[in-house]
C-alpha cells in the first residue's frame, strides 16, 4: 500500500490534535490501535472457562469500535485541528457511539452502548438511566450555537457519522462481530470489567501515540518452571533452619498444601501464624495455575509493610534466570490514582496508575477490593487482568471491615465461578465467617474446602500451645506506668498501639525517658522507603541474640504477616484477632520458653487517642479474657459477638441493593475499605523537586517516598498541591526517619496544647 499523500493526511478527520511536538493522531489510527488492544484484553480476559466469555467479547470489540464516533462532529474536529490546544471538545463525543449501539441493526448491542457512555464519565446508576427512558445514556444538553440537545442532532446525522467512520476505517481490516446472545444473569461484575478492557486500551493508544513507546509485554507467568525454583528456595530454607524447632511444621505445611487437590476454585487455610503459610499457598496457587492454565498469581496483603516483604521472598524464589526481579513481582502499594480530564488535562498523571502486568502482583487489599467496587475508569483500568488468575487472600482477618465482607465475598464466589479464577483465603486467625447466615446471604449454604488435611492444622494448633502465653493488665496503664511495665519484661519486646498518634507520642517518651538506640518505630507516618530501612534494621538487632534491651514501637501494621521474632510482646486491646495475630511475632520460631503477650488499656492523656473501629471488638476481648476463651478456635465467636453490637443489616441489604440494581457510583461510595478518602502527601525532597520541575518520576518511586493523609489534612497543614498531579501534594512539615511525618505534626501548637486530635 502506498503512503497517503499530505492533503490525504490533512483532511483526514482526527482522534487527538498535535500536542508537545507529536503529530496529530487520525481517527482511523486511535480506532484501530483501540479496537486492537480492547479485544486482545477482552480475550485474555475471558479465558475458555469464563461464563460471559461471548458476550463480553462482543460488547468490547463494537465498544472499541464506535467509542470515539462523535468526535467526527465538525465543531469537535474544528478543536482537535488545532495543534496544541487545550480547549475541551465542546460536543461530548460519546453520545453518537451510544446512539449507534442502542439503533436497530447488526451492531445494536446495549452492553456496547453503555460501555461508550461510560467510557470517559464512568459507570452510572443504570436504573436512574433506563427512568430516562429514551434519553438513558444518552446526553440532552444544548451545546452553544445549536438549537437542539446533542442527543437530537446524533439521532439526525448519524447515519452522515457512520458513513464518515466507516469511510475512515474503509481500508481496516477488523475482527468480525460475534452474534448477539442471551443477556440473562449477566451481573454487574461484567460491566466494570468489560469497561475496563475498552478503558486501558483508550489510555494505552493515546499514551502510545503521545510517547511513541509501546509498553512492554508482562512476563509468562511460566507455574511449572517458577514452582520449581520455589520448591529449590524451600529446600535452602529447611537446610539453613534445620535446628529451629518449627522448621518440621513449616515443610510439612508446604507439602501438604503443594499436595492439595487444585479442583476446588474457593478454598481456605487456617494454619497459624509462622508456619510458612507465604510460600506453602504459593505452592499450591502455582499447582493450579498449571492445572488451570492460569494467567497470573496475586497476592492480597492488608498492610503496605507485608507487601515489600512478601515481594522480597517472591522475588527470591520465584525469579528465573535472565529475568529482572521487579518484572515477575509487582508491588501496588497504597492509592495514588489520579482522575483523567476530559481534555487529557491530567494526562501526566496516568504514567502513576498500576497496572497488575507482572506475572505475580502482590496488592494492598484497599487496592484490590475496592477496584472490584469502583466505577470510575481510572481504578477500573486494570481490572480485565484479573479473569483466569489465582488469588491468595493472606490475613484475610484484617483485610476489610466485616460489614464489607459479604459483598466482597460474592465478588469472589463470582470470579471463582463465572471468571476462571482459583482463590484461596488464609488467615491463622480466620474466622470461618461464611457459615454465618446473618453474614453472608447465598441461596445454599457454603462450605470451603480446607487446604490442609486435619492431621497437620490438630499439630499446628498443639504447637501454638508451647509458643507463648497470653495475658492481660487489669488496670489501664499510664505513659510512665507503661515505660515500667517495659523494663520489666524480656527484650527485645514488640509494643502495637492502635493509631499512628499513639504511636508516635509512646516512642518519643520512651526515647526520652531511656534514650534513643533504646526505641525502633514505624508505622504510616512514615514513608514505605523509610519503613523497609527501619524494618531491616530492626531485623538485624533481632539477629543479634545479644542486643536484647530495646522496644518496637509500632500500629497494626506490624501485627500480620510480617517476620519477626521477639521475646514479648504488648498490644493495646483491640480485638481476639488483633491479638492473636501480635502472638505471632512473639517466640515465632519457638527459640524461647513461652513468651508473654500482654492484653493492655491505656490511662486518659491529652496526646493519646482512641480508635473508634475498634470499640465493640475490644469490649468483646474483655469478655472472652473473663470466660477463659482467648484461643484461635473463639475467632467465629468472637466476629459473632462484635457483629451483634452493629446493626448491620441496614448497611448489607442498602449495599446489595445498589449493587443488583447495578448503582455503580453509590456502591463505589459505600465500598470503602478505608472510609475516609486519603491524599498523597510526597515527602521524599528529591522527588519534591523533580515533581515541581514537572520532571516524570515513576509510579513506584512516588509510593515509596510519600505518604497518605486523611483528606482534609492538607487544609490544616497547609500543604501545597503540585499543580500537575490533582490530590498530590507537598509535605511542608518536619520529618525524619525515627518518627516520620508526625515529627512536624507534634510541634504544632494546638497538637501541644492538646487540642488537637488527628491521624
Amino acid at each position: 500500500m502506498s503512503a497517503p499523500s499530505s492533503n490525504e493526511v490533512e483532511s483526514a478527520p482526527l482522534a487527538h490534535s498535535a500536542q508537545d511536538g507529536r503529530p496529530p493522531q487520525t481517527y482511523a489510527a486511535h480506532v484501530t490501535g483501540v479496537l486492537r488492544r480492547a479485544c486482545a484484553n477482552a480475550d485474555a480476559a475471558h479465558g475458555e472457562r469464563a461464563k460471559f466469555r461471548a458476550t463480553l467479547v462482543r460488547a468490547v470489540r463494537l465498544g472499541a469500535e464506535f467509542h470515539d464516533l462523535g468526535k467526527l462532529d465538525p465543531a469537535n474536529q474544528k478543536i482537535l485541528g488545532k495543534p496544541d490546544s487545550r480547549e475541551s471538545l465542546p460536543v461530548k463525543h460519546w453520545d453518537a457511539g451510544v446512539a449507534a449501539l442502542l439503533r436497530d441493526g447488526e451492531i445494536r448491542d446495549s452492553f456496547a452502548a453503555a460501555l461508550v457512555y461510560a467510557h470517559h464519565k464512568g459507570l452510572p446508576n443504570f436504573a436512574a438511566e433506563q427512568n430516562r427512558q429514551t434519553l438513558a445514556f444518552r446526553e440532552d444538553e444544548i451545546v452553544p450555537g445549536r438549537p437542539e440537545p446533542t442527543c437530537a442532532f446524533n439521532d439526525a446525522r448519524l447515519t452522515k457519522f457512520l458513513e464518515r467512520h466507516w469511510q475512515a476505517l474503509a481500508s481496516e481490516v477488523f475482527p468480525p462481530v460475534p452474534p448477539p446472545c442471551g443477556s440473562n444473569g449477566v451481573p454487574p461484575l461484567f460491566h466494570r470489567l468489560a469497561l475496563s478492557c475498552l478503558v486501558d486500551a483508550d489510555h494505552t493508544d493515546t499514551a502510545f501515540h503521545r510517547t511513541g513507546v509501546e509498553p512492554p509485554p508482562g512476563l509468562p507467568l511460566l507455574p511449572g518452571k517458577r514452582l520449581a525454583a520455589l520448591e529449590r528456595y524451600v529446600g535452602r530454607l529447611g537446610t539453613r533452619y534445620a535446628h529451629d524447632t518449627r522448621t518440621a511444621l513449616r515443610q510439612r505445611v508446604f507439602e501438604e498444601c503443594l499436595q492439595a487437590s487444585t479442583s476446588p476454585n474457593l478454598l481456605f487455610c487456617d494454619s497459624p501464624v509462622g508456619s510458612g503459610k507465604t510460600t506453602a499457598i504459593m505452592a499450591h496457587l502455582l499447582r493450579a495455575a498449571e492445572a488451570k492454565t492460569l494467567r497470573r498469581i496475586f497476592v492480597v496483603l492488608p498492610f503496605t509493610n507485608i507487601i515489600t516483604q512478601s515481594a522480597r521472598v517472591y522475588r527470591c524464589a520465584l525469579t528465573l534466570r535472565g529475568e529482572k526481579a521487579s518484572k515477575v513481582v509487582g508491588e501496588h502499594h497504597h492509592r495514588a490514582e489520579f482522575p483523567e480530564g476530559q481534555n487529557d488535562r491530567n494526562a501526566p498523571a496516568r504514567q502513576y496508575a498500576e497496572l497488575w502486568h507482572a506475572p505475580i502482583v502482590v496488592v494492598t487489599a484497599v487496592q484490590f477490593f475496592e477496584t472490584l467496587a469502583a466505577a470510575d475508569t481510572v481504578s477500573l483500568r486494570k481490572l480485565h487482568q484479573l479473569p483466569g488468575s489465582a488469588i491468595f487472600i493472606d490475613e484475610a482477618h484484617a483485610a476489610l471491615p466485616a460489614k464489607l465482607w459479604p459483598q466482597a465475598f460474592r465478588w469472589l464466589l463470582q470470579l471463582t465461578e463465572d471468571w476462571g479464577c482459583h482463590c484461596v483465603l488464609a488467615s491463622g486467625s480466620l474466622p470461618e465467617f461464611w457459615r454465618l447466615p446473618q453474614f453472608v446471604e447465598t441461596k445454599t449454604p457454603v462450605s470451603l474446602p480446607n487446604l490442609l488435611p486435619a492431621g497437620c492444622r490438630s499439630e499446628a494448633a498443639n504447637a501454638e500451645t508451647t509458643r507463648v502465653q497470653i495475658c492481660a493488665e487489669a488496670e489501664p496503664l499510664s505513659l510512665d506506668a507503661l515505660t515500667m511495665a517495659l523494663q520489666k519484661l524480656p527484650g527485645p519486646r514488640l509494643l502495637v498501639v492502635n493509631t499512628v498518634q499513639n504511636a508516635a507520642v509512646i516512642a518519643q517518651h520512651l526515647s526520652i525517658a531511656w534514650n534513643r538506640d533504646s526505641v525502633e518505630h514505624v508505622s504510616t507516618a512514615i514513608t514505605p522507603e523509610d519503613r523497609e530501612t527501619t524494618y531491616d534494621h530492626v531485623k538485624r538487632r533481632l539477629a543479634n541474640l545479644k542486643d536484647d534491651e530495646w522496644t518496637l514501637v509500632a500500629t497494626s501494621c506490624v501485627e500480620a504477616g510480617v517476620d519477626l521474632d521477639f521475646a514479648c510482646g504488648l498490644r493495646e486491646r483491640a480485638g481476639l484477632m488483633s491479638l492473636l495475630q501480635l502472638s505471632g511475632r512473639v517466640n515465632r520460631h519457638g527459640r524461647r520458653n513461652r513468651g508473654p503477650v500482654i492484653d493492655f488499656s491505656l490511662a486518659p492523656h491529652a496526646l493519646l487517642n482512641k480508635h473508634p473501629a475498634f470499640e465493640h471488638s475490644a469490649l468483646v476481648l474483655g469478655e472472652l479474657f473473663a470466660e477463659g476463651r482467648v484461643t484461635a478456635s473463639e475467632c467465629l465467636e468472637a466476629m459473632k459477638r462484635e457483629l451483634n453490637r452493629y446493626d448491620l443489616k441496614p448497611f448489607l441489604e442498602q449495599i446489595r441493593i445498589q449493587e443488583n440494581g447495578r448503582n455503580f457510583p453509590e456502591v463505589e461510595e459505600l465500598f470503602r475499605v478505608i472510609s475516609a478518602n486519603t491524599v498523597t502527601a510526597v515527602v521524599n525532597p528529591d522527588l519534591i523537586e523533580r515533581l515541581q520541575n514537572y520532571e516524570s518520576v515513576r509510579f513506584r518511586d512516588l509510593q515509596r517516598g510519600s505518604v497518605q493523609l486523611w483528606l482534609g489534612k492538607e487544609r490544616a497543614f497547609e500543604l501545597e498541591e503540585f499543580v500537575h498531579l490533582p490530590g498530590v501534594y507537598r509535605w511542608n512539615l518536619g520529618y525524619d526517619k525515627f518518627l516520620g511525618v508526625m515529627k512536624g505534626i507534634l510541634t504544632l501548637r494546638g497538637f501541644l496544647d492538646g487540642k488537637a486530635s488527628i491521624l
